[in-house]
């Protein structure tokens, strides 16, 4: 599976190219914004299509759950490390029917957060980072865990390919769509792949 995160930066028309690209088969988007307040999350997440809500995974303000039915949350490693009770955290969302997810920088940080029962993570940066300046990519191979991980940074059609072969379920891509002029073509390309 291929999941898009929303850019952080702003994005011409963002509400109709996101819907555009749930038209075009995306099953899962992260809508991260994080220098935007709630008013102005409401105000994008109000602008994509009903119907498409429940493939979005939330990265802050963890209780608009309440006012959209979205497909869950996801921890960010700042609030994994704030929350008290962080395996309660997690029970609580999936009890009511969400999915949790979260991002390691690192194999054995995996590892040791295995008893939180995560629904998938992150694990990055795999490849050079098409969005972040200087954040070289570490190749992490992943053959042999029994999680659902999803590769992060890098991640573009020429290097797609080897996502599979280092053991990931799936990528997660920003820089690569955000970063084109043709968002909805690369997603299509790869969709594709």
């Amino acid at each position: 599976m291929l999941i898009i995160i929303t850019a952080n930066w702003e994005v011409h028309n963002e509400a109709q190219k996101i819907n555009q690209l749930f038209e075009e088969g995306l099953e899962c988007l992260h809508f991260r914004k994080p220098n935007w307040n709630k008013n102005q999350w409401v105000g994008l997440l109000s602008q994509i299509q009903t119907q498409f809500h429940d493939k979005i995974m939330l990265h802050d303000y963890h209780e608009l759950t309440q006012q959209f039915q979205v497909k869950g949350v996801h921890l960010k490693e700042k609030h994994r490390n704030q929350i008290q009770n962080l395996k309660q955290y997690v029970i609580d969302f999936r009890q009511k029917g969400f999915q949790v997810s979260t991002g390691f920088h690192s194999v054995e940080a995996i590892h040791k957060n295995k008893f939180l029962n995560f629904d998938y993570v992150f694990l990055s940066p795999v490849f050079d980072s098409i969005s972040k300046d200087n954040y070289s990519g570490k190749s992490f191979d992943v053959n042999g865990l029994d999680n659902t991980i999803y590769a992060l940074g890098g991640v573009d059609k020429m290097n797609l390919n080897q996502v599979k072969h280092l053991g990931y379920t799936g990528a997660a891509v920003l820089g690569s769509v955000w970063k084109s002029e043709e968002e909805i073509q690369v997603f299509k390309n790869l969709f594709a792949n």
